[in-house]
């Protein structure tokens, strides 16, 4: 576990943005995703982390980064957080449907905070904008922690049938069992491991 990377990004960026802020309240989020307002919750996302640029958001089937359940384009030149530029700039946040209607409520909080939060740290100009640890750490610094907590991952277990010759499939016939497999799968979001979540959570919440 980097230990010592995790509570030097978390002091930087706990000095950054004023100290670490308390949960953000699940309820209007889990109640949007059982709607399925899926917009809604980037938006209300959006709001709690103070981000007052104009945002347009695609729910796409395919394109972008392979395997990133979701992104945002950010400008070569992103105008400074506060600023008149800022407001009136437009941003683009994909997100994949399969994901937002597949994985828990929990993981699709942490991967659109996740992506509003490189739009924090680029907009702030902060030294750690390209470290994606760093953008995890920042989405729980700014309330988002207990998401991180039951969301970096979750497991599924699957039964899988077994491809046998004839003569085994004879046998198996008496063992109906042999037929087929359990498959333990862990489905992961983010730069961080489990460990280091509840580790840096720890901290966090140490500091409140």
């Amino acid at each position: 576990m980097r230990t010592e990377i995790i509570t030097t990004y978390v002091s930087r960026i706990s000095a950054s943005f004023g100290g670490i802020r308390p949960l953000v309240h699940e309820e209007p989020l889990r109640i949007m995703h059982q709607r399925k307002d899926f917009i809604g919750m980037i938006r209300h996302v959006q709001e709690t982390l103070e981000l007052d640029m104009k945002l347009r958001v695609g729910l796409v089937s395919s394109g972008g980064p392979e395997k990133s359940p979701a992104w945002i384009d950010l400008p070569m030149n992103m105008p400074p957080y506060g600023m008149a530029t800022f407001k009136e700039m437009r941003l683009t946040m994909h997100v994949r449907k399969s994901f937002l209607h597949e994985r828990p409520f929990e993981m699709v909080v942490v991967g659109i905070a996740h992506e509003l939060s490189h739009v924090v740290l680029s907009g702030t100009h902060h030294p750690l904008r390209r470290e994606e640890e760093a953008v995890d750490l920042t989405a729980m610094a700014l309330g988002y922690r207990d998401f991180f907590r039951r969301g970096c991952e979750y497991a599924t277990v699957s039964q899988v049938t077994k491809q046998r010759s004839f003569l085994r499939s004879l046998f198996a016939l008496r063992t109906p069992s042999a037929l087929s497999e359990t498959i333990s799968t862990t489905h992961r979001i983010g730069y961080l491991t489990a460990e280091e979540v509840a580790f840096a959570a720890k901290i966090m919440d140490r500091q409140r």
